[in-house]
């Protein structure tokens, strides 16, 4: 009979969502309202009004709550946040879900590790859920045995906690559906100070985050994780890899950002299939010839180290379509770097250029180039040849002129050069950039002349404020300055 009557609840509640008077959501608040035990944190539902993701907060979840909500089909997600305590008895085994989150940090102000547990015999009853997360908790011995008996969870997310020392995720091995597990600690909390060899016998994962602990080593064993396509070891203070991180030939992304190396690991050259590198801010003192054996990257991040020079190996780097070298110490760039045809994004901001690179040629992709916060001092003809050039960024550098040639970037879309030391007049030519909506002329010695007649520029900026003759007229309406009333009109 029960089932029955929960049986035509829901057909009443579909019947109701249909004619557009209510939703699944509508339905839960309403049954939660005077609740005063289980609280709804939010709800959501999807345009047909059917629920996809529920969160409780507050004292405690019941288990008349979750059977509750176990009775929509449709719901995907299910999060608890900051509930003070589980029921130890609690049973989540009803729920077939893709995630379930238990979250315990304070957000916003008074941001503070809680000190809490995860709950007790709650996460081995999680047994048709894919994806665990888990935030702001300390992760026991006790959190790893419970989620190891699990053996259809696809992913295990251990976000933003502290762990205990000499962790064994040797259950985990048995599930050979888990492929994708992250260990990040909060903030100062404790993390995996060392790898523990118990984790590289989980042969089966394919994502593997480590990032924002505290390792300083890899070990040799680490090499046995043959099958993972995507690591993130980002925020740690390792200085090198052993040679068995060789390897993983199949990682597609890898993520190295903030350590201690000073060179290139040689054991990258061997990621045939990485697509994805990023090295920021790690000591870098010198462009190896190892990364030139990357010929499947498409993104690579050396962001804030301290190169010099780049090789002419670079060639090899036939499909990479983004390089960031901001905040290094090139001066000069190779020709070869204009023969990646499929190069889209190229960011030079931040390092020691005096000249415009003269040998710029024709690049078939490349359409954001920022060369910003440099010492440049001319922009010379030759940068015509970049004529697939939508964004061009030459801000804080040092330059004089405004070469007519500007005006044959036709695809270019924004054109920035405040605070530099021009001094010219606005070339005729920028008015065939029949694409600009964007100009930035501000902080320089003396912009002269009219500024552009085109339509469709959003925003510009034509330095009024700090022109040495204010010799700068208007020539028509100027919809995109502030300095719109400022700016005298021209004469004829």
């Amino acid at each position: 009979m029960v089932k029955f009557n929960i049986l035509l609840t829901l057909l009443g509640i579909s019947s109701l969502i249909v004619a557009g008077k209510a939703s699944n959501c509508d339905d839960i608040k309403n049954s939660f309202e005077n609740d005063e035990i289980n609280a709804i944190d939010f709800c959501t539902d999807n345009d047909n009004g059917q629920v996809i993701s529920i969160g409780f907060k507050g004292e405690t979840v019941t288990q008349e709550a979750i059977n509750k909500i176990a009775s929509y089909n449709t719901l995907e997600k299910l999060t608890f946040t900051r509930i003070q305590s589980f029921p130890e008895d609690l049973n989540l085994s009803s729920l077939s879900l893709d995630s379930v989150e238990f979250y315990d940090l304070n957000r916003y102000k008074n941001r503070k590790f809680n000190e809490h547990n995860t709950p007790n015999n709650v996460l081995k009853t999680l047994k048709k859920v894919k994806r665990i997360i888990i935030t702001g908790y300390i992760i026991s011995q006790n959190t790893i045995n419970e989620l190891g008996s699990l053996t259809k969870v696809t992913a295990v997310e251990f976000y933003r906690n502290r762990f205990e020392e000499s962790l064994d995720f040797s259950k985990f091995k048995n599930n050979k559906n888990l492929t994708h597990l992250e260990c990040t600690r909060y903030y100062n909390e404790s993390g995996l100070v060392k790898i523990p060899s118990s984790l590289c016998q989980l042969k089966q994962l394919k994502i593997l985050n480590l990032s924002n602990s505290q390792i300083s080593t890899i070990p040799k064993c680490f090499g046995n994780l043959k099958n993972l396509e995507q690591l993130d070891l980002s925020y740690n203070t390792i200085k090198s890899l052993p040679t068995e991180f060789g390897n993983l030939t199949k990682l597609r992304i890898l993520e190295l950002e903030y350590n201690d190396f000073t060179s290139i690991p040689t054991a990258i050259g061997k990621f045939t299939k990485l697509e994805m590198l990023n090295i920021e801010s790690s000591n870098i003192k010198k462009f190896s010839s190892t990364l030139c054996k990357l010929k499947n990257v498409k993104e690579l991040n050396l962001y804030n180290n301290e190169i010099s020079s780049l090789p002419t190996c670079i060639k090899n780097l036939s499909k990479v379509v983004y390089i960031n070298f901001c905040s290094n110490q090139i001066s000069k760039l190779p020709d070869e770097i204009f023969g990646l045809d499929n190069l889209e994004n190229l960011d030079l901001s931040y390092n020691k250029f005096t000249k415009f690179p003269s040998n710029a040629k024709n690049n078939k992709k490349l359409y954001y180039l920022n060369m910003s916060n440099n010492k440049i001092t001319k922009i010379p003809n030759s940068i015509k040849n970049l004529k697939k050039l939508k964004s061009l960024n030459l801000e804080y550098n040092e330059i004089t002129n405004l070469p007519a040639a500007l005006g044959e970037l036709k695809d270019l879309n924004s054109l920035g050069l405040s605070s530099n030391k021009i001094d010219a007049e606005i070339p005729e030519s920028l008015n065939k950039l029949t694409k600009l909506q964007y100009i930035d002329l501000g902080n320089n010695i003396d912009i002269r002349g009219k500024t552009l007649t085109k339509e469709g520029i959003l925003d510009c900026d034509y330095n009024l404020r700090y022109n040495a003759s204010k010799s700068i007229c208007a020539t028509g309406s100027l919809k995109c300055s502030f300095d719109t009333t400022e700016i005298p009109k021209c004469e004829n």
